[in-house]
């Protein structure tokens, strides 16, 4: 340790008893490191003077012997175990192979070597670009859509634009929301399309009268384009045999825990535990469920909030984007969504300079997306504030 971060310590820094780590850094980015040199801190300390849209939502975590916080520039010292829990969600690892080098670890474990770590500047910019994922910047976002004529607006349904709720069925579109939706659709530079788990009653019932509204229900399996009243069915010749196998395997474990529930749709099979009667229980009997599941050949599996679901590798969210896309050239995307599924949608557009990936949940959360808020609430205040834009392009 270097005789500055001691001095540190001793003058700053108190002992304090650590609770709930992983729950203390749930709304921040975090950066890791084994090393305490002095050119980590300085490095940190650059990035928060050049990128400032990172105060508040990021923090610095070294391994020390000791659990020591400095509240001001939100840098932490953790004892091992402790700062062993960090490293599952940390955004960024600082590691140091040897002596004379440094490296970069994303969350995809891709490393990015440092020759000179006391160059700052450069350090903050490797880390800023390292981060990915960062609060939305709303400005830039307005900004961007202003100057365009040729907008995609792509939208998960729950979590995204209705909170999550319990009972599914509770989570109907605001009048908000559809005035909302309503008005961003009668825009002639806007395509609009909900890409939902949702089956294709439920969508057509609280979304199918706002014109030009696109739909996909069932995460692809069936498409309705703007202005049609027909579904496509997009699996109707895929062999779907694996829904018997998986149907038994939920069946088992709802059986073994009261309050479950299976819902079951044309491309995928969801058993869902948030009401279970014993949650701790059923969440310890999905890891059960889940390891029967991966033995189902032609499946893919998704661990969602308080939910298990089987889905055919046939379709997906990221599949529906590049149909989606294939038909329209855009000089501006904004593509919004809370879950697993909506991972595909990011990856789908991750080379996509036009792009802007929003993420709805925890700054800590893992995510392809580039930028992030934290409730469905801002996703539709955003939503807002484009309607309400006044563009010139008009």
């Amino acid at each position: 340790m270097s005789p500055t971060l001691i001095a540190q310590q001793q003058k700053v820094f108190q002992p304090r008893k650590v609770n709930g780590i992983i729950e203390q850094f749930e709304s921040k980015r975090v950066i890791i490191s084994e090393s305490q040199d002095q050119d980590i801190l300085n490095s940190y300390q650059a990035l928060l003077q050049y990128y400032p849209q990172w105060n508040n939502h990021i923090a610095l975590v070294f391994l020390s012997n000791r659990t020591y916080q400095e509240v001001d520039k939100n840098v932490h010292y953790f004892e091992k175990e402790s700062y062993n829990k960090l490293i599952p969600i940390a955004a960024v690892r600082i590691i140091k192979p040897n002596d004379q080098l440094f490296a970069l670890m994303d969350t995809e474990s891709n490393k990015v070597s440092v020759n000179d770590i006391s160059n700052y500047t450069n350090m903050a910019k490797l880390l800023h670009t390292t981060l990915h994922t960062q609060p939305l910047n709303t400005s830039v976002l307005y900004n961007a859509y202003k100057q365009s004529q040729k907008r995609l607006f792509l939208f998960d349904y729950d979590g995204t634009l209705t909170p999550i709720v319990s009972n599914p069925a509770d989570a109907q579109p605001t009048p908000l929301l559809l005035k909302y939706l309503a008005a961003l659709c009668k825009d002639p530079f806007n395509t609009v399309w909900v890409i939902s788990g949702r089956d294709q009653e439920f969508l057509d019932h609280h979304l199918g009268k706002i014109a030009r509204l696109g739909l996909s229900a069932e995460h692809g399996s069936f498409m309705k384009k703007a202005g049609l009243n027909d579904w496509v069915d997009m699996l109707k010749d895929a062999d779907m045999s694996w829904k018997e196998v998986a149907m038994k395997i939920f069946e088992k474990y709802t059986h073994c825990n009261p309050g479950t529930v299976i819902e079951q749709k044309k491309s995928s099979i969801t058993w869902h535990y948030r009401n279970a009667n014993n949650t701790e229980e059923a969440e310890q009997q999905s890891e059960l469920c889940h390891r029967e599941l991966m033995q189902i050949p032609g499946v893919d599996i998704l661990v969602g909030k308080m939910n298990l679901e089987v889905r055919s590798l046939l379709v997906n969210k990221g599949e529906v984007v590049k149909r989606i896309k294939k038909k329209q050239d855009s000089d501006f995307i904004m593509c919004a969504g809370d879950d697993q599924t909506d991972e595909d949608m990011f990856r789908a557009l991750k080379d996509d300079p036009h792009a802007f990936c929003v993420s709805v949940g925890p700054l800590s959360k893992k995510t392809n997306a580039k930028y992030c808020v934290e409730h469905s609430e801002d996703v539709v205040n955003i939503i807002g504030q484009l309607v309400n834009t006044t563009t010139s392009t008009l």
